[in-house]
């Protein structure tokens, strides 16, 4: 089945969390096709905020589950590996 690009960009982010997000816009961009304005715009509408904004918060996301879950590492450890 073949995915649509909304949902092709949602996973591209959670699987490249760990660049900075400069780097996953640019990765989206070149992904899909659309330049950062057209883009931009149409995720905005979408989600209710914007793709750098977003990012941001899957990167939170994402490092709260390691700091629950791997209570070895320090929060210092983990700031730094989600940026």
């Amino acid at each position: 089945m073949k995915q649509n690009k909304f949902d092709l960009v949602m996973d591209y982010i959670d699987a490249s969390i760990l660049h900075d997000v400069e780097t996953i816009k640019k990765g989206i961009y070149s992904l899909i096709g659309y330049n950062s304005l057209t883009f931009g715009n149409c995720f905005s509408v979408l989600t209710g905020q914007t793709l750098f904004h977003y990012i941001n918060g899957r990167k939170m996301y994402f490092a709260a589950q390691s700091l629950r879950n791997d209570i070895d590492r320090s929060i210092a450890d983990i700031a730094l590996e989600y940026g």
